[in-house]
């Protein structure tokens, strides 16, 4: 791979999400040829930029930013906005399980040997679930986030939470419009908080409960996974934690079961495990905290 050390990158990141270097001034070596790579590249929109300059800066195709970020509005690309720019045209797509090298080729319509040799596995080299593959020529269709949802108070201090999808979307702030922060309801449209911030007087995070079965919890922002595992763990049992950057922290307990990994790059919205009652838990829920600079805040400020 050619040096990085001399880009206009904010972060140079693995397929992991795992920081290379921070490299800060422009080179030729920018948009060099990236071919035979797996690895993909954060970069901070500057001012002036836009799709046309970003792409002729890594060499990529605009499109392929597109896909890569769903960048289905030009207008979401801002001045201190965090992109991902693959290494060649194509998309990254994560590896579930049971999938296979030539089932993810036919799905996007290419070679499987170019996904191979792209991302340098052998062919007796089995693809495990949580890994991302670039996929050479790949695309895919860019989605707008479902309606803002409507948070509604019911007796006590439990809440109603109802939308007209199941799917994750931007959570209204107490001002009743959408969170600039961005924030997204971390779990279905449907769920009952069975106990608040504060709760005690020592309760750090939220408790959401559901009747529904096989009920998945969603990444609230993108981030970097650093802890993802089963076990007592202080009464969280399985439970993850992500770093979203400038010292912003969410965590998730009393999981089933895991679909990520420690050291995992996630997108907002991706499935980080399914609901469950491991650890100090009376029943099927999630415990969700944010933690900001090391001080756990109430997390219902954050939607």
């Amino acid at each position: 791979m050619a040096s990085m050390s001399n880009s206009p990158l904010s972060e140079v990141t693995d397929a992991d999400g795992g920081f290379l270097n921070k490299p800060n001034v422009v080179t030729d070596e920018s948009a060099a040829d990236r071919t035979g790579q797996s690895e993909f590249l954060l970069y901070t929109v500057q001012e002036g930029d836009n799709l046309e300059t970003i792409a002729n800066l890594w060499g990529v195709s605009a499109e392929t930013i597109k896909m890569e970020n769903n960048l289905y509005d030009v207008n979401m690309l801002k001045p201190g906005k965090e992109i991902r720019i693959p290494p060649v045209d194509g998309v990254i797509h994560k590896v579930e399980k049971g999938q296979t090298i030539s089932g993810i080729a036919q799905k996007y319509g290419v070679g499987g040997a170019d996904i191979m040799a792209q991302n340098g596995l052998d062919e007796d080299e089995p693809i495990q679930p949580g890994m991302n593959l670039v996929i050479p020529g790949g695309t895919k269709e860019l989605h707008a986030p479902a309606p803002v949802r409507s948070y509604v108070a019911t007796s006590g201090s439990s809440y109603s939470y109802s939308a007209p999808s199941a799917t994750p979307s931007v959570m209204p702030n107490n001002s009743g419009e959408a969170n600039s922060g961005g924030f997204i309801w971390p779990t279905v449209s449907s769920v009952r908080m069975t106990q608040g911030f504060g709760a005690g007087g020592h309760h750090t995070g939220v408790d959401l409960a559901t009747r529904e079965a096989n009920t998945p919890n969603y990444a609230a922002a993108s981030g970097t996974v650093i802890v993802s595992q089963c076990g007592w763990n202080g009464g969280y049992g399985c439970y993850v934690k992500i770093d979203h950057g400038d010292g912003l922290i969410t965590l998730y307990g009393h999981f089933a079961s895991l679909n990520v990994s420690a050291g995992q790059y996630v997108n907002q919205g991706d499935v980080l495990g399914i609901m469950g009652s491991t650890g100090r838990s009376t029943g099927p829920h999630l415990h969700f905290e944010v933690i900001k600079n090391g001080r756990h805040t109430n997390p219902l400020l954050y939607f």
